[in-house]
């Protein structure tokens, strides 16, 4: 049985990705709406998922070096914003710490058994 505080964070999560401005993060105090201009949080990951793209369809060794260098500096910058972002959902800091930690396990469960076989 869900206590009322789960079905809270649940609540709130669903309005966080159905609006597309995340209105719990970019509210101001007076509770304003946000602009139509695209949030930090959407232009990280535009941009990593175009360099994704470029990564996977290039054939040219510098275009495939500017996408890399262009993913790993989105990546970084659009995971620190999801980190914050589960914290906004979550000021105990579980969510974001439990984020983190499930996608380190899931980095490392695809390296371990690589780097064993050899």
């Amino acid at each position: 049985m869900k206590s009322s505080r789960e079905d809270s964070s649940v609540a709130r999560v669903h309005g966080l990705l159905v609006d597309t401005g995340i209105p719990a993060r970019v509210m101001d105090a007076a509770g304003a709406l946000p602009s139509a201009q695209p949030s930090c949080e959407q232009t990280s990951l535009l941009i990593c998922g175009a360099a994704s793209a470029l990564l996977t369809t290039t054939n040219h060794a510098a275009m495939f070096g500017l996408g890399l260098a262009l993913y790993n500096v989105s990546w970084f910058i659009t995971y620190a914003l999801l980190v914050g972002l589960a914290f906004a959902v979550d000021s105990t800091g579980r969510l974001a710490v439990t984020a983190s930690g499930t996608w380190l396990l899931f980095q490392t469960s695809r390296t371990l058994p690589v780097a064993a076989a050899h």
